[in-house]
């Protein structure tokens, strides 16, 4: 299988070598990329493929949800928390490298790419800051990645990663095709499979006597995955029925999302949604569902990426919108907020804070063309999911369970190994080997 993921990379990409500590890069394929990173320098490397701003109309823009800048910043606030904790890793520095996959498939395998293993000697941090990804994939040499988002694009990533031996760890992609091992041997989670709340989720459903409902899903393989097993679980237990199902696209519109909501209405007597949506069926839906006014008498038992949307209209204050909303529930796996995370927020400042999706997200949200004076009275407070992202536990969970593999190998196959030798110490198989323990938060 590795075998063949990387001839499918070779026949992909032409690669061309580094000579006197210049980069090597891989050139592009149609794929647009933004040239946005955020690195920081250090004895060891953890990759990061996670979502900020998505592509349209060949540009790019932020989602305006929990999500922006706090995927990145709760993950590398996680790693430096690492850093200076004096008894994981004492004499390790870890550094990382975060790039964005833009919601697509497609970039997350090119970001994937870039952190394949390369037999050439680890790149300096000038040459990772001066190089251009819009025209180029970038080469990394990182011990693992912390990534993806979604579940399409885990999956994306998880075989091309998997091909080349370097751990995938998400914290956030719950589709259950990936824990075939035959097809992901790399990757690894800190939450459960979504599968796994199929049996609470239909025992809640009888409780409220809930045994007519309609489901709405996304393409892919989470909401196709999700679906079909509702639908087994559903030929098995004629105790609920389904009444209507429909399935979004990345492609869908948003009369295709107000013709679902209608579609339900019709029924008359099935007022419960079901979803399993992926982030842009979330956004659009809930866009509908505001703008047709007359959806506030549906019951939606929403999945993750929904409630977080639902969430953003308490912080615009939208009242009249979450009216909407009112008797609906979610069922998904437990985050939370940290009163760590919460902290280090507050004192970031757009003028002074080196993540560039912090800083682009701070100017876009308050619509400055500069950071000038007005541009900075505005207060962390302001920005979506300030002190509600509830991710930051398992961000934080992930990390750490990186950071206890890295101890372990370290511990067990190089022990007295200078700082230089550490990449070449410190695998992606040897990783696996080890007992990976994710330390509470």
């Amino acid at each position: 299988m590795a075998a063949d993921v990387l001839s499918v990379v070779g026949f992909l990409l032409m690669v061309t070598c580094c000579h006197h500590g210049v980069m090597p890069t891989r050139k592009l394929v149609k794929t647009k990329l933004s040239d946005m990173k955020y690195y920081q320098d250090g004895d060891l490397l953890i990759g990061g493929i996670l979502a900020t701003e998505m592509r349209r109309d060949g540009g790019m823009f932020f989602v305006p949800n929990d999500f922006s800048f706090h995927l990145v910043e709760s993950v590398t606030y996680a790693i430096n928390l690492v850093n200076r904790n004096k008894s994981m890793l004492p004499n390790v520095k870890l550094g990382f490298i975060m790039l964005d996959d833009h919601f697509a498939t497609d970039a997350a395998v090119l970001r994937a790419i870039g952190f394949m293993k390369q037999r050439r000697s680890r790149l300096n941090k000038q040459c990772v800051m001066n190089a251009d990804s819009r025209d180029s994939i970038v080469s990394y040499d990182v011990v693992g990645v912390i990534g993806c988002l979604q579940s399409k694009t885990s999956e994306a990533a998880g075989l091309i990663l998997s091909g080349a031996n370097v751990p995938l760890l998400s914290f956030t992609a719950t589709s259950p095709a990936l824990s075939d091992k035959e097809k992901y041997p790399y990757f690894l989670r800190v939450i459960p499979e979504y599968s796994m709340n199929i049996e609470a989720v239909f025992e809640f459903l009888l409780l409220q006597n809930w045994t007519y409902i309609s489901v709405m899903y996304s393409d892919g393989t989470y909401g196709e995955g999700m679906y079909e097993k509702l639908r087994e679980k559903t030929r098995k237990d004629f105790r609920i029925c389904l009444a209507k199902e429909m399935k979004f696209y990345t492609y869908s519109t948003q009369e295709n999302y107000a013709d679902a909501i209608q579609d339900v209405k019709i029924l008359g007597n099935s007022r419960v949604v079901l979803t399993f949506l992926e982030e842009y069926s979330a956004h659009a839906l809930v866009a509908s569902i505001i703008q047709s006014k007359e959806a506030g008498w549906l019951v939606w038992v929403m999945n993750e990426p929904f409630l977080n949307r639902v969430l953003d209209l308490f912080n615009y204050n939208d009242y009249d919108s979450v009216r909407l909303f009112v008797g609906s529930v979610y069922l998904g796996f437990k985050t939370y907020t940290t009163e760590g995370y919460n902290g280090h927020l507050s004192a970031l400042r757009p003028d002074t804070h080196t993540n560039p999706w912090f800083k682009k997200y701070w100017m876009d949200l308050n619509r400055c063309e500069r950071l000038d004076k007005e541009c900075l009275k505005h207060n962390v407070e302001e920005l979506h999911g300030a002190y509600t992202f509830r991710f930051a536990s398992v961000a934080q969970r992930a990390v750490f369970a990186v950071a206890f593999g890295i101890d372990r190998v370290i511990k067990k196959y190089c022990p007295l190994a200078d700082k230089r030798e550490l990449p070449e110490c410190v695998t992606g198989p040897r990783l696996l080997k080890v007992k990976h323990k994710a330390a509470p938060v």
